[in-house]
């Protein structure tokens, strides 16, 4: 049983995957049903880019999956 404060429903992951235009940066894409609405997408970059991007989907949303190929068939804007 959930307690006061806890999520009661499962969220679909959030999805982290490399820039295909950009090497060394990576892409952390929201779930589509959010509970309060966010930027659809965040992006790292710099040494340390997939490790802060899988932290960062993992704390902002609970859980994460992980591609490690670039998401050449979705519609991806660049920032």
């Amino acid at each position: 049983m959930a307690g006061e404060g806890e999520r009661s429903e499962v969220l679909e992951p959030a999805r982290v995957y490399p820039a295909a235009e950009a090497h060394g940066r990576w892409i952390v894409e929201a779930p589509e049903m959010t509970a309060a609405p966010r930027q659809k997408l965040h992006f790292f970059t710099g040494p340390n880019a997939q490790s802060r991007a899988l932290r960062y989907a993992y704390e902002a949303f609970g859980s994460a999956r992980f591609f490690p190929f670039p998401a050449l068939d979705r519609d991806v804007p660049s920032a």
